[in-house]
């Protein structure tokens, strides 16, 4: 499950980039804190997922406790996609699965110009390739 969330660097510069989406999930001191939670009230009853949400308003955070909203990756592209950046995960057929990634900017009428990182690599996994494409599209806030 831990694919499922940003890694603790990445929420970091999300912080310092503005977002404050709800989360169910936090970095504490670098630790990964799940706050979702399977309940079931009564057997007649149907079980449900009870939820803890945060946001950077309520966060408590002191010199000994380090928190950071940890959002998933779908919910942080989601959230560029807002902000007019797009990114795109693709593979590289050659020889076996291997991840590449694009990541674009909206500039005006239906234009997209392109976001060239520095040095162009292929990724084993897709979570790889999408943590540094978020990266990479961080850098265009």
């Amino acid at each position: 499950m831990k694919d499922l969330f940003v890694p603790h660097e990445i929420a970091k510069q999300l912080k310092e980039k503005g977002f404050d989406d709800p989360c169910i999930a936090e970095y504490v001191n670098g630790f990964l804190i799940n706050h979702m939670q399977f309940t079931v009230e009564d057997e007649d009853k149907h079980s449900d997922w009870s939820t803890y949400t945060n946001s950077s308003t309520n966060w408590t955070q002191t010199k000994d406790r380090i928190v950071y909203s940890a959002p998933t990756h779908q919910q942080v592209i989601n959230w560029l996609d807002k902000k007019g950046i797009v990114i795109q995960i693709q593979i590289d057929r050659t020889t076996e699965p291997k991840y590449c990634f694009e990541v674009f900017k909206y500039e005006h009428f239906g234009n997209y110009e392109k976001h060239e990182p520095s040095e162009w690599f292929l990724y084993r996994n897709r979570t790889e390739a999408t943590n540094v494409s978020i990266n990479e599209a961080l850098k265009l806030i």
